[in-house]
């Protein structure tokens, strides 16, 4: 049983690559947010959220992959527990950074045998053109000092790590898709 958890910057690909990989590697897929009835929500329809809700999403999203996983060799998680340590990293705020963090480690600490990251790797002026978000005081991901720092934060977390799967960005989004399938299909079997 192996979670592949994938992470990087906004335009990334990670949404696309995940529902690419799930369809040609016959394996499920937890969208990036999720009901009580494992549908995937768009993320723009749950904005205003209090800190709570996304934390339990992070438990909801990895309580679904394990039970996915009894059934497949890989299950695919888009976006995981350090995306929401990230994304509250960028907020500022010291409370909701400790919330978001102990999350995580919670997480980490309960499923780490059977997880391995998927870093897509663009830096942040990549992720600003290949997003073109207008300015939105409600949208972290618009301001591009929020993007430095969020690729500082996955660089410090996921380089060089041993349950980490590097794969550059900066290459057009099949590419990327194709080197994942290839380097997956072993672990299909």
């Amino acid at each position: 049983m192996v979670i592949l958890i994938l992470e990087g910057l906004p335009g990334s690909g990670k949404t696309s690559t995940i529902k690419y990989l799930s369809k040609k590697l016959h394996n499920p897929y937890v969208g990036e947010l999720n009901d009580n009835n494992w549908r995937t929500l768009n993320p723009e329809g749950v904005n205003g959220r209090d800190i709570k809700y996304f934390l339990k999403n992070d438990i909801r999203k990895y309580s679904m992959a394990l039970q996915l996983s009894k059934y497949n060799p890989l299950v695919f998680v888009d976006r995981g527990s350090l995306s929401t340590w990230a994304y509250y990293c960028c907020q500022g705020n010291r409370k909701k950074i400790k919330m978001a963090k102990e999350n995580h480690e919670l997480i980490r600490d309960k499923y780490q045998d059977n997880i391995i990251y998927i870093y897509i790797k663009i830096n942040s002026k990549l992720s600003s053109i290949r997003k073109k978000k207008k300015k939105d005081n409600n949208d972290l991901w618009c301001f591009k000092k929020n993007l430095v720092k969020t690729e500082k934060f996955y660089n410090k977390r996921l380089l060089n790590k041993e349950n980490v799967v590097e794969i550059f960005g900066n290459k057009p989004l099949k590419d990327i898709q194709k080197e994942l399938e290839y380097l997956l299909k072993p672990l299909t079997n």
